[in-house]
């Protein structure tokens, strides 16, 4: 049985799985860029950080040309998340120079090595694999991402061919019902930002290597009590009116910067969006993530929800369950509120890829939405756990979220997922 030649990125960890996929046949590996610096691998950090990286084989300058074009942007957004703890955005030429070093190394990675499959083991969202799957699919190599199904146990993930999408409901597979229950609030509710945000988010500065550190906890410090000015008391809000719920997500991470549609990385957009569009006897509700830091929350940010007059900050205190009761539907960018108010009963609105997208009661956002619609619109539990459970079956077993060690057990039940579906696709008599 032939296997294709691979370029794995990821999989930090679990690196018995590999070793017992090449073992199996399903392919052989001929790179591994990874967050380590080990033997026989490619480091990432060194990708992003030096010039180290030795080029054998150079981009050609029209490819070159085209993956700047396309992909600059997105590189951008994923480079703003390198400096989150020192607060030191990089400069335009700082990112310019990283893209050309990246595009250069992981051109030169798949020529070395002869690629035919380039294989990840997270949501393509970072500065590296942006570029590594980009290049791919310019040169015809065929791309497999895994996604953890977030939150659900036992945990699963979906597998994502040549960037199509992640999340189907009608991809036939195992029988398996979905706890819907799974996706309530969390009876710990996050303390509020005198507490969470002071102890743990300062230790993180602290910690990071940077020469500003006093200048940053005073940046955060300053920026909590601008997070504090003008918080609307739920209770105080008059009888008359109706509420939509809008927690924020925190900032830079995955669920914005890459599932995310483009032009709603940046959340204020998606508030002013649906502020535009509110049914004229509505607020819509923000909530702060509890831990958020100043970076990537200026105080232009405040200042300009706080000219929306149909828009309110709630008490970070204020628990979510609540607000989610008091509102006739959510909206979110791609976070788990959308499982919370759907399993509620609630219709959700979404500015991204989540993994509900396809479920009744979740609504894209666009133009010709109506938002009264939207809050009219009953959520029928069957169809939704029908709907569930149908996406729940087209997911494959095993943990690749390396929230906990994982056992024997656990590598087995990777293993056999992984072998299943690599072998049946790429693996010939």
């Amino acid at each position: 049985m032939a296997c294709k030649k691979a370029v794995l990125y990821g999989f930090d960890g679990i690196e018995t799985v590999i070793s017992a996929l090449q073992g199996a046949g399903c392919f052989s590996v001929g790179a591994w860029v990874k967050h380590e610096s080990k033997n026989a691998t490619v480091d990432v950090n060194a990708l992003l950080f030096s010039e180290e990286y030795t080029i054998t084989y150079p981009i050609p300058l029209a490819l070159y040309e085209k993956i700047f074009n396309k992909h600059f942007g997105e590189f951008s957004a994923h480079a703003g998340r390198l400096n989150v703890y020192t607060g030191q955005h990089l400069r335009y030429d700082q990112i310019q120079l990283m893209f050309r070093r990246v595009a250069r190394a992981c051109y030169d990675v798949l020529v070395k090595s002869k690629a035919e499959l380039v294989v990840s083991s997270g949501i393509v969202h970072e500065c590296v694999d942006t570029l590594l799957f980009a290049l791919a699919h310019e040169m015809d190599i065929h791309t497999v991402s895994c996604t953890p199904f977030f939150y659900v146990s036992p945990p699963c993930f979906f597998i994502t061919e040549n960037g199509q999408s992640h999340y189907v409901i009608s991809v036939p597979g195992e029988n398996k019902d979905l706890d819907l229950s799974q996706f309530g609030f969390s009876p710990k509710a996050l303390k509020g930002h005198a507490s969470t945000l002071n102890k743990k988010i300062v230790k993180r500065i602290l910690n990071a290597k940077n020469p500003h550190i006093v200048h940053n906890v005073y940046r955060h410090l300053s920026w909590v009590r601008k997070a504090k000015e003008n918080v609307t008391d739920v209770s105080a809000l008059s009888k008359d009116k109706r509420f939509v719920y809008f927690p924020l997500h925190y900032q830079p991470e995955a669920s914005t910067c890459r599932m995310a549609d483009a032009a709603f990385e940046l959340q204020l957009v998606a508030i002013q969006e649906v502020s535009q569009k509110l049914p004229p006897n509505y607020l819509l509700l923000l909530k702060e993530n509890p831990l958020q830091t100043f970076y990537y929350r200026t105080n232009d940010f405040y200042d300009a929800i706080h000219k929306l007059k149909n828009v309110r900050i709630v008490s970070n205190e204020t628990p979510s369950h609540e607000l989610l009761e008091k509102s006739d539907f959510a909206v979110t960018i791609t976070g788990t509120v959308g499982w919370e108010a759907l399993r509620a009963g609630k219709p959700v609105v979404f500015f991204g890829n989540p993994q509900y997208q396809h479920l009744s009661g979740a609504f894209r956002f666009t133009d010709t939405l109506n938002l009264q619609d939207v809050a009219s619109h009953v959520v029928d539990q069957d169809v939704l756990q029908e709907e569930a459970n149908s996406l729940y079956a087209s997911a494959y077993s095993g943990d690749l979220t390396r929230s906990k060690p994982l056992t024997e057990d656990d590598i087995e039940v990777l293993i056999n997922s992984l072998r299943k579906h690599i072998k049946n696709r790429f693996c010939s008599e």
